[in-house]
């Protein structure tokens, strides 16, 4: 009500306050005086409400700021005159009976007469509320002669007065009521009057009174970087951030409609407030939070809503297994810090709400060319989106990601990475520091289950990382003293110094396995098939994967005890196959599952590559040692349309993923329903096949030239729906088979026979 004194009404308007509704009895509007006198239509309780200091309102604000003036220095004011002739006007034309009971209520000036109102005529009053008014100490003997009183002390009056900032306004004379101080900064009736709709949203919530001025009076006195402004700004950006989880104020973004529409739809919630002087951890700690505390400590808001339905903590709870324990850990941090002033060295960069502490000094380390930033620790928290981290802030970063396809490149410092679920990339090969130490979790840490999980990239730097890359198709680039700590389904591939681990057949003289690319690249197993640790040794430098399984050829790591095959599959891709494509793919699938038979008890070690071919696009697929991988190969085979047939530069393609004197039997099978273009080359193709190391010293990656292991090839060709007899010279001189076949069944057949001959000589 003392804030609608300060507009303009006609009699007989109706004014709603929430649900309530008033009629406006009687208004005057004198320069520098206006009061109203409102009746409540269910009630027919009678209020008047007397307009205080107008400096915002209109030009005669001039003359009420005088008269504030006057009252602080002579005790007297204009505008008593006014309102002795107000309330007489009303009683002589019959608007008021002298036995009715008035509540009074007034805002600055206002204040100040409904107090001496007040005094003079009690018997008269039901009781009289004041906001930010002058007192009356100091008060003249014929002012208060002109009501009839000299007693200045009444216990009708309730004073409620703005304690924080400068207000000379309060601070002329003693109130003569019971003061009430509430926090705020401003004169303002519009601004006390929002502070107070939040005392009430609070209180009615389960806050108690000194709660709330903590609360407001402490974000305002206090530099921090989670609310700013003025008290009524703080009020208003809480009621903002709580109705984003409530969400029953029907679009209004007020702080009195907010609160108005709370009250009116029964709107019931518990509300603990977290004040900069209140213990963070006793908000957030502990390994369970709930989901309301969970939600505040995410998006920094300092109050948690409890108690009610939420779109905001459904969406959450989709999420809630991302935020570890660590997370909650750290992020409790940086609200603590946000609380406070910012000390040197202090880095908090949160991406969900924008909100960021920066306080250091960019140095270069004197003994490596990594430039990090003067701080303990840096903390990153990212979204459950897409987030992107590349900064390298400190010489320790704590980087959380969450959810969603994550990149995370960094350049510097040690990390300890948490990058959620996704497909996620880790790469730390900027890191040049060798003393650099890094743990990366590239899946949920803490999951417990993998419906989360995701197809990551983990990339390591030069110094030590432990790696977790948890459930998915997760690829590894590892270097000296790194550790892959748990891939839980051991699905994925390993890259160690550049080279691809695919494992190896057993040496015993050395007592290890010999990987059969790389013969510098030796496995040692220690535990049993089923689990053990698995160290790889590259001349001096070594990598540990922990929990491998042999018997599952973890991270399509195969290691057996003889030599088995190694083949290359090549498929004609051209516009001419469309027909045949799915018959050549599953070909291919039935030489795959016969030759790794024998892998699957690891009896045998052996590997297969699939090249395509159409026009000049001529590509090896990749390469593989178990069937589950070579499936995934497979399937990603289709036409392409080409025109041309590059036959005898895809068989050169096919022979160039073989690798000499690793002793393991060397064929091709080729697929194609064309007599090909390129055939001029087929010279060429059976001197490679008949040596693999002549001519082409580049692809002996680590031949020794002293071995007699037979480094031959057979080519064998699958001629689909075509009379290819001119391929038949190639399968001929390489002790190859050539197959016409009637049927897929009767190929099958054949192929059964032929993928089981031909093992390794040693």
């Amino acid at each position: 009500m003392a804030l609608d004194a300060y507009t303009y009404k006609n009699t007989f308007d109706i004014v709603k306050f929430g649900e309530k509704e008033y009629e406006v009895l009687f208004q005057r509007n004198l320069v520098g005086f206006q009061a109203t006198l409102y009746r409540d239509a269910n009630t027919n309780e009678k209020i008047l409400a007397i307009r205080g200091t107008d400096a915002e309102v209109s030009f005669n604000g001039l003359d009420d700021i005088l008269n504030d003036i006057l009252l602080g220095t002579l005790g007297d004011n204009w505008q008593t005159n006014d309102l002795q002739k107000f309330y007489n006007d009303m009683v002589e034309t019959g608007i008021l009976s002298p036995s009715d009971k008035l509540t009074v209520t007034g805002h600055s000036l206002g204040g100040y007469l409904a107090q001496l109102f007040t005094i003079a005529n009690e018997d008269k009053i039901s009781h009289t509320y004041t906001y930010n008014a002058p007192g009356l100490l100091g008060l003249k003997g014929t002012l208060l002669n002109l009501f009839g009183t000299s007693n200045i002390k009444s216990n009708k009056i309730t004073d409620i007065l703005a304690k924080d900032g400068i207000n000379f306004t309060n601070a002329m004379g003693l109130n003569v009521g019971e003061e009430i101080k509430v926090s705020g900064n401003s004169h303002a009736i519009k601004d006390l009057t929002q502070i107070l709709y939040f005392y009430d949203m609070a209180i009615s919530s389960g806050v108690n009174e000194n709660a709330v001025t903590q609360y407001l009076s402490g974000f305002y006195n206090t530099p921090n970087f989670i609310l700013k402004g003025s008290v009524a700004s703080i009020a208003s950006d809480t009621i903002s951030q709580i109705e984003q989880i409530v969400g029953k104020a029907n679009g209004a973004n007020d702080i009195i409609e907010i609160c108005n529409a709370y009250e009116n739809n029964n709107v019931k919630f518990n509300l603990n407030l977290i004040s900069p002087t209140s213990s963070v951890t006793s908000f957030f700690s502990g390994s369970n939070l709930s989901t309301p505390a969970l939600y505040a400590l995410v998006n920094l808001n300092p109050f948690i809503i409890s108690g009610i339905n939420s779109n905001a903590y459904s969406e959450l709870e989709r999420y809630k297994d991302e935020y570890s324990k660590n997370y909650v850990s750290d992020k409790a941090k940086m609200f603590k810090a946000l609380m406070d002033t910012p000390k040197v060295g202090s880095y908090y960069d949160d991406y969900e709400t924008g909100k960021k502490i920066s306080y250091y000094t960019s140095v270069t380390d004197p003994d490596n060319t990594d430039e990090y930033n003067l701080t303990d620790t840096a903390y990153i928290f990212g979204t459950n989106k897409n987030d992107i981290v590349t900064a390298s802030v400190g010489k320790a970063n704590r980087i959380y990601t969450l959810a969603g396809d994550d990149t995370i490149k960094l350049t510097g410092g040690s990390n300890y990475i948490e990058a959620g679920s996704g497909n996620d990339t880790i790469d730390l090969s900027g890191i040049k520091d060798t003393n650099s130490v890094n743990t990366i979790y590239a899946d949920i840490k803490d999951s417990k289950d993998d419906k989360d999980s995701g197809d990551d990239i983990i990339i390591g730097s030069s110094g030590k990382d432990i790696m977790y890359g948890g459930a998915g198709n997760d690829t590894y680039k590892a270097g000296d003293k790194d550790i892959i700590q748990d891939d839980d389904d051991g699905i994925g591939s390993v890259e160690f110094d550049g080279n691809l681990l695919v494992g190896g057949t057993w040496n015993e003289k050395e007592q290890c396995y010999i990987d059969d690319n790389n013969k510098n690249i030796k496995y040692t197993l220690n535990g049993n098939d089923s689990q053990g640790t698995l160290t790889v040794k590259f001349g001096d430098k070594t990598l540990t994967i922990n929990n491998y399984s042999k018997e599952k050829q973890s991270l399509n790591i195969n290691l057996a005890e003889q030599k088995g095959k190694e083949i290359a599959i090549v498929i004609d891709t051209t516009g001419s196959m469309q027909d045949d494509i799915d018959t050549a793919k599953q070909t291919a699938r039935v030489i795959a599952e016969n030759i790794f038979r024998t892998n699957s008890n690891q009896t045998q070690y052996s590997k297969i590559s699939i090249v395509t071919f159409s026009d000049n696009s001529i590509k090896t697929i990749g390469t593989y040692t178990t069937i589950s991988a070579f499936q995934s190969g497979i399937n990603s085979v289709f036409i392409e349309n080409g025109s041309q047939e590059y036959a005898m530069a895809a068989l050169l393609e096919g022979m160039s993923n073989f690798t000499p004197d690793n002793g393991l039997s060397k064929e091709i099978y080729l697929m194609t329903d064309e007599p090909g273009d390129d055939n001029h080359r087929k010279s060429e193709v059976l001197a490679r096949a008949r040596d693999l190391k002549m001519g082409i010293a580049k692809m002996a990656r680590s031949a020794d030239l002293s071995q007699s292991d037979d480094n031959s090839v057979k080519i064998n060709i699958i001629s689909i729906n075509s009379n290819l007899n001119h391929f038949k010279e190639l399968s001929d001189q390489t002790g190859g088979s050539f197959f016409q076949p009637n049927s897929l069944s009767e190929l099958e057949d054949a192929l059964f026979e032929l993928s089981n001959l031909g093992t390794s000589k040693s």
